[in-house]
């Protein structure tokens, strides 16, 4: 594939990443971290906005947490285990998702901010967290930051700028 065309083909797979796969590994993330504690998914919908509906009876605050958390865990700790340098279109994909996850930390840190003043955020995984478990911000905080931190330093290994100019 000459140049041009790689180029070209960067924004949809980028687009792809985001309208697609990052809203798939999302809600997957929360139903496979229901599923482990043993509750019960009642419906997955995927058209026209992703969501997932759980039956969670009788978990506790910790469990709650990390299976409303599963969205942003799961698709992150997906992207931290995945080591594809050979081939640029997977490598590619993943740094995209990786991007996207980052950026969902970031706003999910800024919901926590904004739940401590008392702004609510409507349909967001971690204001219903905190709404039902006010006290449990900090674990929600700690857990952002390390991903966080963990995808900047995955991402930054990696040389993105050098291997995309590389690429084309």
């Amino acid at each position: 594939m000459n140049k041009t065309r790689k180029a070209i083909c960067l924004l949809p797979i980028g687009l792809l990443c985001a309208a697609f796969v990052y809203p798939f590994l999302h809600e997957l993330g929360h139903g496979l971290v229901v599923f482990l504690l043993g509750a019960k998914v009642v419906e997955l919908q995927w058209f026209p906005l992703p969501s997932i509906l759980c039956r969670m009876n009788s978990i506790g605050a910790t469990e709650y947490v990390v299976a409303g958390m599963g969205g942003i865990i799961f698709p992150a700790a997906l992207c931290l285990l995945i080591r594809c340098n050979r081939k640029f279109w997977i490598w590619y994909a993943v740094f995209i998702v990786r991007l996207i996850c980052i950026w969902s930390l970031l706003l999910a840190a800024i919901s926590i901010v904004l739940f401590k003043f008392g702004i609510l955020l409507p349909n967001d995984d971690i204001t219903r967290i905190l709404q039902r478990y006010p006290q449990q911000w900090w674990v929600c905080g700690v857990l952002i930051v390390l991903m966080c931190l963990s995808l900047c330093i995955s991402m930054a290994k990696s040389k993105p700028i050098q291997r995309i100019v590389k690429e084309l």
